[in-house]
């Protein structure tokens, strides 16, 4: 049984349905376009793969589209390509990957004044893909282009998925593997929006008083010390040592010793019959309504519903 179509790109240069798609294949012979042909029971509940490939597209290569229940990822690997989309257009250059979704009107084509463009691309739809889509675009403040880290595993990430369908595997156990993969694909991505966007988040020389306050509250939170306490400790402005400490880790002192207490108070939650008041007092709070919306900001639920759904049945 074949799982994929690879298609002959040569013989596809006229417009498909000139209502959504137009687009002109000008590209080498050697690049792929893989179809894969997934199981049905993919569709309801499971990111799966739509098509994908490798174009060395060439100087009058474009695609131009919208109304495509899909969304895409292409990666540039070398020469230069542009991106419109959402009345925006963007540069692409090597270790760029944009993210987009194709319901939306958008065109991409080689740079006016290149001759080449290497792109691998994946279309693919369905499952979580919609939610890891809109937190990147959080985090990206909608900018559908990212400069991924330098030796970024996701091109190959993509020619992984596109390979595997030429594998003669159970079809199933296939579609499977890949919306496994294609679920990490989408972590790599937003893992590299992050780090372009917060790259202090990935600082490997972060000073030592912050090194030296986040070990302290870690260690230190359950007595819960006050930023006073953190900054003489560290010989720093306590102000100073706010401000820097959320642009190395991501969260102020308070925050991340608020979710280190909550965490604490799940574990009394699962392990314990101790009543919720008891725990919050036990954990320094002294006001257990702002402790159950504290729980519930951190957590999604309130400590009672933590506690139900977490409860032993046996």
């Amino acid at each position: 049984m074949k799982h994929c179509v690879n298609i002959d790109i040569h013989a596809l240069q006229s417009p498909l349905s000139p209502q959504l798609t137009t687009y002109e294949l000008d590209v080498s012979p050697d690049s792929r376009w893989v179809i894969p042909l997934c199981s049905q029971k993919m569709h309801p509940h499971f990111v799966y793969m739509q098509e994908g490939g490798e174009f060395w597209a060439r100087k009058n290569y474009f695609t131009r589209r919208s109304g495509l229940r899909s969304y895409m990822m292409v990666f540039t690997t070398s020469g230069s390509g542009t991106l419109t989309y959402d009345g925006t257009t963007h540069a692409l250059e090597p270790g760029d990957l944009f993210w987009i979704d194709c319901s939306r009107s958008h065109e991409f084509r080689t740079a006016p004044d290149q001759q080449n463009w290497h792109m691998v691309w994946i279309n693919f739809w369905g499952g979580n893909a919609e939610s890891y889509y809109s937190q990147m675009m959080e985090i990206t403040e909608n900018c559908p282009v990212i400069a991924t880290p330098p030796c970024s595993g996701i091109p190959n990430r993509i020619r992984e998925i596109t390979d595997a369908y030429r594998v003669n595997l159970n079809h199933l156990e296939t579609d499977i593997t890949i919306s496994a993969r294609l679920t990490t694909l989408m972590a790599e991505a937003i893992s590299a929006a992050i780090a372009e966007s917060s790259p202090m988040l990935y600082a490997e020389n972060a000073p030592d008083y912050v090194v030296q306050a986040y070990e302290f509250l870690t260690k230190n939170y359950m007595h819960r010390p006050t930023l006073d306490t953190i900054a003489d400790l560290c010989s720093v402005n306590k102000f100073y040592l706010q401000k820097q400490f959320k642009l190395y880790t991501g969260r102020t002192p308070n925050e991340l010793q608020n979710i280190l207490l909550i965490g604490a108070a799940k574990s009394l939650l699962r392990k314990s019959a101790t009543p919720v008041n008891e725990i919050a007092a036990s954990l320094g709070f002294d006001n257990v309504s702002y402790f159950i919306r504290l729980f519930k900001k951190i957590e999604g639920v309130t400590p009672y519903k933590y506690r139900a759904n977490w409860a032993k049945t046996s």
